[in-house]
């Protein structure tokens, strides 16, 4: 490994120190083209290439250094096309990839959520093999439709890149009864999983909005009338558990019946990452901020520049 790094910082240094094309470079090194760029993208996959796309009137770091100030929390916006990806999305996913590698270390659990943002993380995840790492889901992820929600692809490339057995929560995420929840969650195998999704020091969990189009919404577990009856109430979920604009849980009998980490445990981890994109998350995530349910987050542009937005209609509001 340590000699394609050596190769990748090469081709990375000929291609943007010194303005060499592709094909300059492969006949400089004898390597062909293909070889160059493969090794070139992986200079931007470990790290050795950071890209930093800059917007001249509001910056990705001065919206952080706002919205840090104004919700007294660490929040991290990932400018759009970081690392030379093509959407908002991947660019989170390549940000966040590399940022784990800072923060987990020997014997920490990971727990994590699932969904198209947690899948964009883990599928730019690269080898960070340490000792005693436990990775566990935080809540059920079988879906009674044909909608994907990412859970198994996520935390089976979280398993191979922390080189652990991943824990699965293998139940729904919504049973139909409290009375049968409580049952199956009885089982020692499904009880040691909750334990050490409880046990986790670091969370990585993204947060979903209430619209119709919500991936939640898309699985199958609820009706037409508690997706409407949520709508009324809620204002997004963490988890899936849903809360209104105060952070309190709307729907008891429904939540009773969810499967995974309560709100009330996830506040009380060490290290509560929430990860979001996208300007329809702007209320859900808001509120999660405002009202304690992570340590730190991190966001694209898109989703800053609605923060901001909100903060300033807000400001004329009361002012």
């Amino acid at each position: 490994m340590k000699e394609k790094i050596k190769k990748s910082i090469k081709v990375a240094q000929l291609y943007y120190l010194e303005n060499k094309s592709l094909t300059a470079i492969s006949k400089q090194t004898g390597m062909s083209v293909a070889t160059a760029s493969r090794l070139l993208q992986y200079a931007k996959d470990v790290g050795v290439v950071k890209i930093d796309i800059t917007n001249p009137y509001f910056s990705a770091k001065e919206l952080a250094e706002t919205l840090s100030d104004h919700y007294q929390v660490p929040i991290q916006v990932v400018p759009n096309l970081y690392g030379n990806e093509t959407n908002p999305l991947a660019s989170l996913g390549q940000y966040v990839a590399s940022y784990l590698r800072e923060v987990i270390h020997p014997h920490d659990i990971l727990g994590i959520g699932w969904g198209k943002t947690i899948k964009a993380i883990a599928d730019h995840l690269i080898d960070y093999p340490l000792e005693d790492v436990q990775v566990v889901q935080l809540k059920g992820h079988a879906s009674l439709s044909a909608a994907d929600n990412y859970a198994m692809d996520g935390i089976n490339a979280f398993g191979r890149a922390f080189h652990t057995k991943p824990n699965f929560l293998p139940l729904p995420t919504i049973f139909d009864t409290a009375r049968t929840k409580t049952l199956v969650e009885e089982d020692r195998y499904i009880h040691r999983i909750l334990e050490l999704g409880r046990q986790a020091n670091v969370a990585l969990y993204t947060v979903g909005s209430v619209k119709n189009n919500a991936l939640f919404f898309q699985l199958g577990f609820l009706d037409q009338k508690e997706i409407e009856s949520l709508q009324a109430e809620a204002v997004g979920d963490i988890v899936s558990r849903f809360y209104d604009k105060n952070g309190q849980i709307v729907n008891k009998g429904l939540d009773d019946r969810t499967v995974g980490i309560s709100l009330e445990d996830l506040k009380q981890k060490e290290r509560r990452i929430l990860v979001a994109t996208g300007s329809r998350k702007v209320i859900a995530f808001d509120v999660a901020v405002r009202t304690g349910h992570c340590s730190e987050a991190i966001i694209d542009e898109q989703l800053g520049q609605a923060l901001l937005d909100l903060m300033e209609v807000n400001t004329d509001e009361n002012g």
